[in-house]
């Protein structure tokens, strides 16, 4: 897409998706959901921080490229794209040092990424099943 010069307009594209679906949502609704959405969020940065340590020790990765690479759950891929482009852009101090850092932390960003949402919307789904 970065070639047809169709990239920025693929991302914009998916942040409308994401923005269109809060269409229904009240302050009300919101407002109630806050405490609980937190709580959850917290524990679940725990829980990925503490597994993350100790996944990148086990791989033999340095636990601050480990840690980063499990968050991305909380990201998502647009998301995660344009963190690591900022954090070429704004680290590399000229062109070669940042394509150098972009393809250092790209590909274990998507692919840790795809693989902890995966793994853990399965996780939860199974254990959430039992509720219904």
């Amino acid at each position: 897409m970065e070639k047809a010069n169709g990239f920025g307009l693929g991302m914009t594209f998916i942040i409308f998706v994401v923005l269109a679906s809060l269409n229904g949502l009240t302050p009300a609704a919101l407002g109630a959901a806050v405490a609980p959405a937190l709580v959850i969020l917290a524990a679940g940065v725990v829980g990925i921080a503490i597994f993350a340590g100790l996944a990148a020790r086990l791989v033999k990765w340095d636990p601050l490229k480990g840690m980063p690479v499990a968050m991305t759950a909380l990201f998502g891929f647009p998301a995660d794209y344009l963190l690591c482009q900022e954090i070429s852009r704004s680290v590399g101090r000229d062109a070669g040092e940042r394509e150098a850092i972009m393809e250092d932390i790209y590909t274990p960003m998507l692919i840790g990424g795809f693989t902890t949402v995966t793994l853990s919307s399965v996780l939860v789904a199974s254990i959430l099943i039992g509720t219904l």
